[in-house]
């Protein structure tokens, strides 16, 4: 199965976080690369025991719960 894609679809996405700070006062917390390892961290966790993991940061609590 492949997926098509326009031909002047971007191949790296930038997207624009303004709206999201403007309205919901959110912004990013995590370095991109310690988020993208900690969502793989949690995919593996999945993928091999049925679990996930989130962390409270304010709390530096990390709980773990089954799916």
């Amino acid at each position: 199965m492949t997926n098509s894609v326009p031909g002047d679809d971007p191949h790296q996405r930038t997207p624009d976080i303004s709206k999201a700070k403007e309205q919901l006062c959110w912004e990013p917390k995590l370095p991109l690369r310690k988020g993208l390892r900690m969502m793989v961290s949690n995919s593996t966790l999945l993928a091999t025991t049925g679990t996930m993991c989130f962390h409270v940061h304010r709390l530096s609590k990390v709980y773990t719960f089954p799916i």
